[in-house]
């Protein structure tokens, strides 16, 4: 987002900006720490009249039923210290359809400080920003999920310092990349089993539950288990934020990329000695003079794979209920009627998640449960060929594939239904797309400007907003904001396009619309935006 407040700062910078927000050598536990930001963000953050970005996290898009990503420009009316909070006024959407009320509390580590503003209004914005960065990159990466029910005498001692050195050994190349995906993937997880058991406890407490007398209870089988799961987590992550034991965990084999031979691998499940014939006979067929070792497990063997090895799955459904690691140039090929079922343990999952390499999906369906993205690959090329991608979360923030910067999707004789998102390609992504069909999503492609789309031979239809939607601020020589056919595909200079077609797409095959929220610089200008009137009328 470049018309907002960007911050690139050092680790010594943080150290000294938090020492300052937690005074040198007084102790602070846990519980103290928000009325500390709160004193520090009252002498350094505007109380109201800025305008800022509303970044909507994934959890509040799903709980607003709204697109994700969605962003929006709001004004400040006023901010509420004690709770790190603000109350604010929206002012401009990216899409007509959304539907919110037009004032709402938010937390202040969602905003974004846009760098114009209505000039006429004395605010401190260089201040401002910087407090909101400050508060932002502390709840994001240096508290954890646990820290609340932790007997801490002194959190910052225990816990700044050293989790501070983590995030920078990480991002300045110290942690192995793997590793460094792998410590974020632990975080994120507790996160989000953190939320489940806070709502679990709070389920089984409306039911009367008591936690030893009702193992039996559904409810309380699963908090026991994700009770577990967060101290496993915590556990690991403990070790990781000690300098001297992390070093001597990064020398693992778990930690690292291991450089072993390629193997073949065949996943399958007991059967009849017929059955197993049949299917030895289907894979000598593909691989006459390779060594094929068996593996009874899918989920097991995804995670515990090397670089460079095939997984060949048996015609029989597979289940996936766990994602933790990264996938590098693999091969992934069903055999017959293979399927993948992700059943996972959270909500917010990624089923195949890839960096680097070239990786093959190919002859699977792969049946979603409960995922947020079917496939998200990262760096490297990931080819999917005549696979079957289904989605059955009803959501608006389910997304069937990403594909990030400088990252390649080639898909191939592919079917793609059933996600809020068919596929979604970023700035600087490539896309080549033949022979599939995308339908039944709310939108069947978004990409951003910068996008490289090469799409042939393919439909996309019953989508309940757009075929493909492109953000970008480019002028293509036709009007934005309106209704396009797919033959007007090829004026836009990153796209080429042949033999697209479609129907029954509700908002229209092609959409090209702006992305950039404009700034307001000149509030009073417009009765809608005065903020006196804007303040006065309404019920702070």
């Amino acid at each position: 987002m470049d018309q907002v407040f960007n911050f690139d700062k050092t680790f010594q910078v943080r150290l000294d900006e938090y020492e300052k927000v937690f005074f040198e050598g007084q102790p602070f536990p846990y519980a103290e720490l928000q009325s500390e930001w709160a004193f520090h963000l009252e002498l350094t953050l505007d109380p109201n009249g800025w305008q800022a970005i509303w970044d909507i996290p994934r959890s509040q898009c799903e709980k607003l039923k709204l697109p994700f990503p969605t962003i929006l420009l709001v004004y400040v009316i006023q901010v509420h210290y004690s709770d790190l909070s603000s109350l604010i006024r929206i002012m401009a959407v990216q899409d007509e359809n959304i539907d919110l009320p037009d004032k709402l509390t938010v937390p202040l580590i969602e905003l974004w400080v846009t760098k114009k503003q209505d000039k006429s209004i004395a605010l401190n914005l260089d201040s401002t920003a910087n407090a909101l960065d400050m508060l932002r990159f502390f709840y994001l990466n240096l508290v954890r999920p646990w820290d609340e029910d932790e007997d801490c005498a002194d959190w910052k001692r225990e816990h700044l310092i050293a989790r501070l050195k983590l995030f920078y050994d990480m991002k300045n190349g110290n942690v192995p990349k793997r590793a460094v995906e792998q410590i974020f993937n632990l975080v994120t997880e507790a996160k989000a089993h953190h939320s489940e058991k806070n709502n679990l406890i709070n389920v089984c407490d409306s039911l009367c539950l008591d936690h030893e007398d009702n193992v039996e209870d559904e409810n309380v089988q699963r908090l026991i288990a994700v009770t577990v799961r967060l101290a496993q987590i915590q556990h690991e992550l403990t070790l990781l934020e000690n300098e001297t034991f992390r070093n001597v965990m990064l020398k693992s084999g778990e930690y690292r990329k291991i450089n072993c031979k390629p193997q073949i691998w065949l996943v399958t499940d007991a059967s009849t000695g017929r059955n197993h014939v049949k299917l030895f006979e289907s894979v000598e067929e593909q691989f006459q003079n390779e060594q094929i070792a068996l593996a009874p497990n899918f989920t097991q063997k995804l995670l515990s794979a090397n670089s460079g090895d095939t997984i060949l799955l048996s015609p029989q459904e597979h289940k996936f209920n766990h994602k933790r690691y990264l996938l590098e140039n693999l091969t992934i090929k069903g055999i017959g009627n293979a399927q993948v079922v992700c059943v996972p343990l959270l909500a917010d999952t990624t089923l195949f998640d890839f960096y680097g390499g070239h990786s093959v999906i190919e002859n699977i369906t792969i049946d979603c449960k409960n995922v947020n993205c079917a496939v998200l690959i990262r760096t490297g090329h990931v080819s999917l060929k005549n696979c079957k991608i289904v989605g059955n979360n009803p959501s608006a923030t389910t997304q069937g594939i990403v594909v990030l910067n400088g990252a390649k999707l080639s898909l191939i004789a592919c079917d793609l239904s059933g996600f809020a998102t068919g596929l979604m390609g970023n700035s600087g992504s490539e896309l080549e797309i033949t022979d599939s069909l995308i339908c039944k999503c709310q939108s069947g492609i978004k990409a951003f400007e910068k996008c490289q789309i090469n799409i042939q031979n393919t439909i996309i239809k019953d989508c309940d907003e757009f075929g493909i939607l492109i953000q970008t601020d480019q002028d293509f020589g036709f009007d934005q904001n309106s209704e396009h056919s797919f033959e007007k595909l090829n004026s836009i200079p990153e796209i080429t396009a042949k033999l697209v077609s479609g129907s029954n797409n509700r908002r229209g095959d092609l959409f090209v619309k702006p992305f950039n929220i404009k700034v307001v610089e000149d509030l009073f200008g417009n009765p809608d935006f005065d903020p006196t009137i804007m303040e006065d009328s309404d019920e702070s």
